[in-house]
Formats: C-alpha cells, structure tokens, sequence
C-alpha cells in the first residue's frame, strides 16, 4: 500500500508517519512538506510541495490513500493566509485525489467543526458541523467539512473518512505548541506546578484532549480498513474539567467569568503579547462533548494513553523545551532568543519571512537551476534575509521571484530581491556550483565579490544593477 501524507512534518503528521511505518500492509510512505526535512523515518521519502500552489496530481498519482493534514493555524492576523491553505488548499487536494484516481481520501477534520453544543453528555458523529462562528479555525474546520461533502457526492467511488479530534498532545511538539499558542514571552521555566497556584476557570471549561501517538493510530486505521467510512470522533477519556485541570497542575481553580477571560485574552492579543486569538477561548468553551464510540467499534481504535498523560507529557515538554527533528517542530524554529517569532508580529504573517525564505532555500535549492554565463545548475545554499519590509505591503511577491528564477534570470533575482524591499547588506548567502566554485553574497555591502567563471566575471556594478556582464 502507497500512502501520501500532506501536513507530514507537524504535531499530527509526524505521529502518522510513525504508525503507517510499523504497517507491514504499507509499503510507502511519501511525506508532503513545504520545508522537507532531513529527518529519515522507515519506509518514508519526502517531497517538497505547497497544497496552495504545488501541481498535486503527479504526486499523488499510484497512491493508494491520500491523508489530508496540512492546516495553518498561524498567522491569526491574516485570515487571507490561512484560508489560503486551510480552505483553498484542502480543495486542491480533494481535486488533485479526483483526478488521479486516489481511492481513498483520509481528512483531518477537528472537534472544531462542530456547531455549540452540550457539555453534560456526549455527542456522535452526526450532530452539526457549523462550527464556531466567532472562530476562524472553526470556520475554516467547518467549511471544509461542506466541501468534502460534495466531493463526496461527486465521487461516490472514492472511499472518504474524516476524524475529528479533541485537542492533541505530545511532547516532541512542545516547542512548536509553546510557539503557535503562548508566543515567545513566555520562559520555559514557569511552566511547572510549583509557580502555578492559581488556574483561572470559568463555566464550560470542559474539554478533550489525546496523545498525538494514538491520533496518528487513528489516521492508520482509517486509512487501511477498507470498512471504514464516514466521520469519526477521536479523544481519550477523562474528561478534562477544572478539577482535573488543578490537580495536574498543582494549582487552585479560581472562577473567572468569561467576558473577563476572554477580555483578557483580547487585550493581550491585541498588544501582540501573545499570538493566540480570544475566538480559541470560544472555540474551547462552545464545542459539544464527542462520544468516541463509532472509532472503537468500526475502527477498533483505543487511545493507549489518557488526556492527562497527554497533557502532563506537553506541560513537561514545554519545561523541557522538547522538539522534534522536523522544521515546523524544531525547536530552533523561533529563531536565537525567539527572535523569528517576535518578527512574525505575533500572529500577523507566517510571513513573508517563511514564505520568501522557502522560496530561495525550497525552490532553488530543490532543483531549480540558473544560468550564470555558460555555468548551469545552480544551487542556492540556506539565506537567511531580513524581510521586515517585504511584508509591508510591496506587491513584488514570491510567484514573480519564482518565475524570474525558473527564467533562469540570476540578475533579476537580485534586483527582485532589492524591488520588494529587501536591503541586501543585511544578508548572507552564497551560489554554490557544482564545480565547488561559489559565487558569494557579501554580508557587508551586498555586492557579489567572486564571480570568475569560464573567463566570465560579474562585477561590483552589474550586481547592483542586476545585470551580467560578458
């Protein structure tokens, strides 16, 4: 069995690789990313590729099952950006399973498709998914939802199951979790029992969670049980209340009504203290209780771990600084002294900063060549680049970047570089050949110092003017 993971390199998706590895029914795993890891797992391969603008289809042609993960939850500040990929991108991928005949299609939908509902009894699969209204991850989770509904009524042939998880938990993505959730003004050190006396709660602060290890069981499951279709709830018992809340945290609940709460979560996204927008605390408080019944009958899935594993397992990952040997888990992810995180604004863009960066250290260096002179096969080593004034509003953007270097255009890359507002003395980087001569960036003033190849030089100046002089 062929199985392709988008989403492959997170919380969730590294959990997946993991299960399908020890399937001795799967015998490849390809594992979609938009940063591909140097990470090898068993039976696995990577591919580079965006769900919002990568040609799918190749990709997915010969696989036995499709397993949709890829999801933005950050920037919570540019909704454009996450619908982008959330809404946008999962449609691309349900066409993209259409047309290459995938048979089956695995989606990772979320208790947070759900519309309100109870918190003193369970609900199954079949309640509403309107989701949250105030909540754009809810939104997004539910408009989703419609339209895999139509590729389902489109395609009555495909097999298409959709999980619906509580909250998910592990470790491994600590740092990651820490980063997406609390920012980066939070230190590790406070996240333990003995600095939290007091845990403020309010009515309806009940809610699920599971180990991200037995989500990643779940996705296996579903996707080689060929009986299975349709939605299913996934979480592990007990029931997270405020009482259970205080004892894992050796902390006092204290009532806090919820306009205060979310008042204050407010205030401190709005002064960008934190990137986590107050429509979670929404999200956390409206969503329905899930009955898990239909996964351990028709799945025979049992979560091996309780919530409060999980959730003791994060809280000691976080205090640790856990990570994982993927990108978007690293914990290197946030830069020197979190110094990335505090440039993305805090929720306001992934940015231009990830987006521009993968571009020259995903596009190029993944194969796309240049021409310098007669020199070919160019490849670009890691940039880091100070892209602060790039995402203010210049309109150059990464698909003309992309042309100009697939154009095999090495002059007008440079003189993009500088038209969307990068100051090029403030980065480092270089154009390695395969001839092991390299073309270097100079850090200080920004001109191409060596550039003696086949007799042909680029000067100072034609730099500058991104131009090639013969």
């Amino acid at each position: 069995m062929r199985v392709v993971v988008t989403g492959a390199t997170g919380n969730v998706g590294t959990s997946v690789l993991r299960a399908l590895g020890q399937d001795p029914t799967v015998r490849e795993v390809v594992g979609l990313a938009r940063r591909v890891p140097a990470l090898a797992l068993p039976k696995t391969s990577w591919v580079q590729a965006d769900v919002v603008r990568s040609d799918l289809g190749p990709i997915f042609e010969g696989a036995d099952a499709v397993i949709h993960l890829a999801w933005l939850i950050q920037p919570s500040r540019d909704e454009a950006t996450t619908h982008a990929t959330n809404v946008e991108g999962s449609s691309r991928v349900f066409h993209a399973v259409g047309s290459a005949g995938v048979g089956t299609l695995v989606y990772a939908s979320s208790v947070g498709a759900y519309s309100p509902g109870p918190k003193d009894h369970r609900v199954d699969e079949s309640w509403p998914t309107g989701g949250i209204e105030t909540s754009y991850y809810s939104r997004h989770k539910a408009e989703v939802e419609r339209r895999l509904n139509r590729f389902e009524l489109q395609h009555p042939d495909r097999r298409v199951v959709r999980l619906r998880p509580g909250l998910i938990f592990k470790g491994d993505a600590a740092s990651e979790i820490r980063r997406l959730f609390a920012g980066p003004f939070l230190p590790n050190r406070l996240i333990r029992p003995a600095l939290i006396p007091l845990l403020p709660v309010t009515e309806r602060l009940v809610f699920q969670a599971v180990h991200s290890h037995d989500v990643g069981e779940a996705y296996r499951l579903a996707a080689i049980n060929d009986g299975a279709r349709g939605a299913f709830n996934i979480a592990a018992e007990p029931v997270l209340d405020p009482a259970r809340l205080g004892r894992l945290l050796g902390a006092r609940p204290v009532r806090v009504p919820r306009a205060a709460l979310r008042r204050a979560a407010e205030v401190s996204w709005q002064l960008r203290l934190q990137p986590t927008h107050p429509s979670w605390l929404d999200l956390g408080l409206d969503t329905p209780l899930m009955d898990t019944t239909r996964a351990r009958d028709e799945l025979g899935w049992r979560a091996r771990r309780s919530s409060e594993e999980a959730l003791a397992e994060l809280i000691e990952g976080i205090r640790q600084g856990a990570d994982f040997d993927t990108p978007p888990l690293a914990r290197e992810a946030g830069g020197p002294l979190r110094v990335r995180e505090i440039a993305t604004g805090l929720g306001a863009r992934i940015g231009l900063h990830l987006s521009v960066h993968e571009t020259l250290e995903g596009l190029i260096s993944n194969v796309v060549a240049l021409e310098i002179g007669e020199i070919s096969s160019v490849l670009i080593a890691p940039i880091r680049i100070d892209v602060d004034r790039a995402v203010r509003g210049k309109n150059h953007g990464v698909e003309a970047l992309r042309r100009e270097i697939e154009a095999d255009h090495c002059g007008a890359v440079i003189n993009s570089l500088a038209n969307v507002g990068f100051d090029l003395r403030k980065f480092r980087g270089q154009l390695r050949l395969h001839d092991g001569r390299c073309l270097d960036m100079e850090s200080r003033s920004g001109a191409i110092r060596q550039g003696d190849f086949k007799d042909r030089r680029i000067t100072h100046r034609d730099a500058e003017l991104g131009r090639r002089s013969v």
